[in-house]
Protein backbone atom coordinates (compact mmCIF):
# COMPACT_ATOMS: atom_id res chain seq x y z
CA UNK A 1 0.00 0.00 0.00
CA UNK A 2 1.49 3.39 -0.95
CA UNK A 3 1.98 6.01 1.76
CA UNK A 4 -1.13 8.05 2.54
CA UNK A 5 -1.22 11.81 2.97
CA UNK A 6 -3.49 13.96 5.12
CA UNK A 7 -6.00 15.99 3.16
CA UNK A 8 -5.25 19.68 3.67
CA UNK A 9 -5.96 22.54 1.33
CA UNK A 10 -3.70 25.52 0.76
CA UNK A 11 -4.98 28.62 2.55
CA UNK A 12 -3.91 32.07 3.61
CA UNK A 13 -1.88 30.52 6.43
CA UNK A 14 0.31 28.42 4.13
CA UNK A 15 3.38 30.09 5.68
CA UNK A 16 2.68 28.45 9.02
CA UNK A 17 4.32 25.30 10.35
CA UNK A 18 1.72 23.07 11.90
CA UNK A 19 2.15 19.82 13.85
CA UNK A 20 -0.92 17.63 14.33
CA UNK A 21 -1.12 15.13 17.18
CA UNK A 22 -3.84 12.55 16.50
CA UNK A 23 -5.76 10.58 19.11
CA UNK A 24 -8.04 7.64 18.54
CA UNK A 25 -9.27 7.37 22.09
CA UNK A 26 -11.09 9.58 24.56
CA UNK A 27 -8.72 11.86 26.44
CA UNK A 28 -9.18 12.32 30.16
CA UNK A 29 -9.74 15.97 30.96
CA UNK A 30 -7.19 15.75 33.76
CA UNK A 31 -4.52 14.77 31.23
CA UNK A 32 -5.23 17.82 29.10
CA UNK A 33 -5.10 20.00 32.20
CA UNK A 34 -1.74 18.45 33.09
CA UNK A 35 -0.38 19.44 29.68
CA UNK A 36 -1.48 23.07 29.95
CA UNK A 37 -0.10 23.44 33.46
CA UNK A 38 3.12 21.65 32.52
CA UNK A 39 3.75 24.14 29.74
CA UNK A 40 3.64 26.92 32.33
CA UNK A 41 5.93 24.95 34.63
CA UNK A 42 8.66 24.63 31.98
CA UNK A 43 8.64 28.37 31.30
CA UNK A 44 5.84 29.03 28.82
CA UNK A 45 3.93 32.25 29.23
CA UNK A 46 0.52 33.25 27.91
CA UNK A 47 1.74 36.80 27.23
CA UNK A 48 4.80 38.10 25.40
CA UNK A 49 5.83 40.17 28.41
CA UNK A 50 5.99 37.07 30.60
CA UNK A 51 2.76 37.72 32.45
CA UNK A 52 0.62 34.64 33.04
CA UNK A 53 -2.56 36.11 34.52
CA UNK A 54 -4.29 36.73 31.16
CA UNK A 55 -4.16 35.13 27.73
CA UNK A 56 -5.59 35.30 24.23
CA UNK A 57 -8.22 32.57 24.17
CA UNK A 58 -9.71 31.09 20.99
CA UNK A 59 -13.35 29.95 21.45
CA UNK A 60 -14.18 26.32 20.56
CA UNK A 61 -15.74 26.90 17.14
CA UNK A 62 -12.53 28.63 15.93
CA UNK A 63 -14.63 31.20 14.04
CA UNK A 64 -15.08 33.83 16.70
CA UNK A 65 -12.28 36.34 17.35
CA UNK A 66 -9.89 35.68 20.19
CA UNK A 67 -10.84 36.89 23.65
CA UNK A 68 -8.64 38.15 26.48
CA UNK A 69 -9.38 35.99 29.49
CA UNK A 70 -7.91 35.15 32.83
CA UNK A 71 -5.48 32.30 32.12
CA UNK A 72 -7.03 29.95 34.67
CA UNK A 73 -10.48 30.55 33.18
CA UNK A 74 -9.18 29.90 29.66
CA UNK A 75 -7.51 26.65 30.79
CA UNK A 76 -10.72 25.54 32.50
CA UNK A 77 -12.79 26.23 29.37
CA UNK A 78 -10.40 24.31 27.12
CA UNK A 79 -10.28 21.35 29.50
CA UNK A 80 -14.06 21.33 30.00
CA UNK A 81 -14.93 21.71 26.30
CA UNK A 82 -11.92 19.71 25.07
CA UNK A 83 -11.83 22.39 22.40
CA UNK A 84 -10.34 25.84 22.03
CA UNK A 85 -6.97 27.47 21.70
CA UNK A 86 -4.51 29.98 23.09
CA UNK A 87 -1.19 31.65 22.41
CA UNK A 88 1.94 30.45 24.18
CA UNK A 89 5.27 32.25 24.42
CA UNK A 90 8.31 30.07 25.04
CA UNK A 91 11.83 31.42 25.06
CA UNK A 92 11.99 33.36 21.76
CA UNK A 93 9.05 31.77 19.97
CA UNK A 94 5.27 32.31 19.85
CA UNK A 95 3.14 29.23 19.31
CA UNK A 96 -0.60 28.71 18.85
CA UNK A 97 -1.98 25.69 20.71
CA UNK A 98 -5.29 24.38 19.37
CA UNK A 99 -7.32 21.59 20.94
CA UNK A 100 -10.08 19.69 19.15
CA UNK A 101 -10.71 16.44 20.97
CA UNK A 102 -14.34 16.28 19.86
CA UNK A 103 -15.51 15.21 16.40
CA UNK A 104 -16.71 18.09 14.23
CA UNK A 105 -17.79 18.89 10.69
CA UNK A 106 -14.18 19.85 9.98
CA UNK A 107 -12.57 16.62 11.16
CA UNK A 108 -13.62 13.32 12.67
CA UNK A 109 -10.14 12.92 14.12
CA UNK A 110 -9.43 13.96 17.69
CA UNK A 111 -6.34 16.11 17.62
CA UNK A 112 -4.20 18.80 19.20
CA UNK A 113 -2.05 21.04 17.05
CA UNK A 114 0.92 23.35 17.59
CA UNK A 115 1.26 26.15 15.02
CA UNK A 116 4.10 28.57 14.51
CA UNK A 117 4.78 31.14 11.77
CA UNK A 118 7.66 29.97 9.58
CA UNK A 119 9.26 33.43 9.74
CA UNK A 120 10.33 32.55 13.29
CA UNK A 121 12.72 29.99 11.78
CA UNK A 122 14.42 32.56 9.56
CA UNK A 123 17.44 34.71 10.39
CA UNK A 124 16.77 37.80 12.51
CA UNK A 125 19.05 40.43 13.93
CA UNK A 126 21.84 39.53 16.33
CA UNK A 127 19.77 40.48 19.38
CA UNK A 128 17.53 37.46 18.84
CA UNK A 129 18.23 33.75 19.20
CA UNK A 130 19.33 31.78 16.14
CA UNK A 131 16.89 29.87 13.92
CA UNK A 132 18.39 26.64 15.27
CA UNK A 133 17.66 27.74 18.84
CA UNK A 134 14.06 28.45 17.91
CA UNK A 135 13.72 25.06 16.21
CA UNK A 136 15.01 23.47 19.43
CA UNK A 137 12.49 25.44 21.49
CA UNK A 138 9.64 24.35 19.23
CA UNK A 139 10.74 20.72 19.32
CA UNK A 140 10.87 20.93 23.11
CA UNK A 141 7.15 21.77 23.14
CA UNK A 142 6.51 18.89 20.74
CA UNK A 143 8.43 16.45 22.98
CA UNK A 144 6.53 17.59 26.07
CA UNK A 145 3.15 17.09 24.38
CA UNK A 146 4.11 13.64 23.07
CA UNK A 147 5.38 12.57 26.47
CA UNK A 148 2.26 13.68 28.38
CA UNK A 149 -0.55 13.06 25.91
CA UNK A 150 0.73 9.89 24.16
CA UNK A 151 -0.83 10.55 20.72
CA UNK A 152 -1.52 7.75 18.25
CA UNK A 153 0.45 9.56 15.55
CA UNK A 154 1.84 13.01 14.79
CA UNK A 155 3.05 14.78 11.68
CA UNK A 156 4.03 18.33 10.84
CA UNK A 157 5.35 20.60 8.11
CA UNK A 158 4.51 23.84 6.34
CA UNK A 159 0.74 24.10 6.12
CA UNK A 160 -0.40 23.56 2.55
CA UNK A 161 2.68 21.62 1.47
CA UNK A 162 1.18 18.23 2.26
CA UNK A 163 0.00 16.33 -0.77
CA UNK A 164 -3.72 15.89 -1.15
CA UNK A 165 -4.96 12.39 -0.33
CA UNK A 166 -6.73 10.32 2.26
CA UNK A 167 -7.19 11.99 5.63
CA UNK A 168 -5.05 10.33 8.28
CA UNK A 169 -7.31 8.92 10.96
CA UNK A 170 -6.86 6.16 13.50
CA UNK A 171 -9.14 3.96 11.39
CA UNK A 172 -6.95 4.48 8.32
CA UNK A 173 -3.77 3.71 10.24
CA UNK A 174 -5.37 0.62 11.77
CA UNK A 175 -6.04 -0.68 8.26
CA UNK A 176 -2.29 -0.92 7.63
CA UNK A 177 -2.07 2.55 6.16
CA UNK A 178 1.47 3.92 6.16
CA UNK A 179 1.85 7.69 6.36
CA UNK A 180 4.05 9.77 4.14
CA UNK A 181 7.11 11.50 5.60
CA UNK A 182 6.81 15.10 6.75
CA UNK A 183 9.22 17.40 8.57
CA UNK A 184 8.13 15.99 11.96
CA UNK A 185 6.93 12.40 12.25
CA UNK A 186 5.88 10.45 15.34
CA UNK A 187 5.70 6.68 14.99
CA UNK A 188 3.99 4.65 17.71
CA UNK A 189 3.56 0.94 18.46
CA UNK A 190 1.65 -0.25 15.40
CA UNK A 191 3.70 1.71 12.88
CA UNK A 192 6.97 0.77 14.58
CA UNK A 193 5.94 -2.87 14.30
CA UNK A 194 5.05 -2.53 10.61
CA UNK A 195 8.14 -0.61 9.56
CA UNK A 196 10.65 -2.03 12.04
CA UNK A 197 12.29 -0.27 14.98
CA UNK A 198 15.83 -0.84 13.71
CA UNK A 199 14.97 0.59 10.31
CA UNK A 200 13.32 3.66 11.82
CA UNK A 201 16.24 4.34 14.16
CA UNK A 202 18.71 4.05 11.28
CA UNK A 203 16.78 6.38 8.96
CA UNK A 204 19.00 9.11 7.42
CA UNK A 205 17.26 11.95 9.25
CA UNK A 206 18.61 14.96 11.17
CA UNK A 207 17.11 13.68 14.41
CA UNK A 208 15.65 10.29 15.36
CA UNK A 209 14.78 9.87 19.04
CA UNK A 210 13.30 6.87 20.80
CA UNK A 211 11.14 8.71 23.32
CA UNK A 212 9.80 5.52 24.87
CA UNK A 213 9.34 1.86 24.00
CA UNK A 214 6.40 2.68 21.75
CA UNK A 215 7.33 6.18 20.51
CA UNK A 216 9.94 7.20 17.94
CA UNK A 217 10.13 10.83 16.82
CA UNK A 218 11.80 11.51 13.48
CA UNK A 219 12.70 15.04 12.35
CA UNK A 220 13.88 15.16 8.75
CA UNK A 221 16.05 18.31 8.76
CA UNK A 222 17.08 21.07 11.14
CA UNK A 223 14.58 23.46 9.52
CA UNK A 224 10.98 23.06 8.33
CA UNK A 225 11.79 25.51 5.51
CA UNK A 226 13.83 22.93 3.61
CA UNK A 227 13.15 19.24 3.99
CA UNK A 228 11.17 17.84 1.04
CA UNK A 229 14.08 16.25 -0.85
CA UNK A 230 15.37 14.60 2.30
CA UNK A 231 11.83 13.47 3.19
CA UNK A 232 11.52 11.72 -0.16
CA UNK A 233 14.83 9.95 0.45
CA UNK A 234 13.72 8.80 3.90
CA UNK A 235 10.36 7.63 2.53
CA UNK A 236 12.19 5.53 -0.06
CA UNK A 237 14.49 4.16 2.65
CA UNK A 238 11.66 3.18 5.00
CA UNK A 239 9.14 1.88 2.52
CA UNK A 240 11.34 0.30 -0.14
Amino acid sequence: MPPIKPEMSVSVIDDMVEVWFLFGRSIKKKLLGNLLNHYLEIGCSTQQNGQEDTCKYQPPDFKEPTQTLNTEEAFNRIVSDQKGGLELWYEDIRVDLEVNLESSVFSTTKHISLKIWSSQFKDHDKDHSSPMDRVSSFLDLVFQLVDIMKPKYAFGSLYGEQDSGEEITREVLDKSGIPGIFWINLFTKDLISRIGEEKLLSAPAWKVDKISKDQILLVVTSSPLSYKQEADQIEDFLYD
